[in-house]
């Protein structure tokens, strides 16, 4: 018997990206839990976000765990397949949980 994991989503855009408006529309789609942060006016943080998770453009995209983990996912690209695996394991796992 597995425990259930909830997940909570972080992510820092701009506001000129579809790719980050993409990613903001998954998450909705997927009633996940998330914060996102609108980064034009402080791109010296972005910066930082980058280099913290070695990530050259935006999104940037991270999940906190409820088990304490914090995984870094990447971009919209790499969310759209994160969201898949999970509702994958949904599928066969009640306890997992997307949100």
């Amino acid at each position: 018997m597995s425990s259930s994991v909830s997940r909570y989503y972080f992510m820092w855009t701009k506001s000129d990206c579809p790719y980050c408006v993409t990613a903001m529309q998954l998450l909705a789609k997927n009633q996940a839990n998330h914060t996102a942060y609108t980064m034009d006016k402080r791109p010296d943080e972005l910066d930082k976000v980058k280099e913290e998770f070695n990530w050259k453009t935006v999104p940037v995209i991270a999940v906190q765990r409820s088990d304490g983990l914090r995984e870094f996912i990447g971009g919209c690209d790499d969310l759209e397949k994160y969201l898949e695996e999970i509702n994958d394991r949904v599928q066969t796992d009640p306890d997992e949980e997307v949100r």
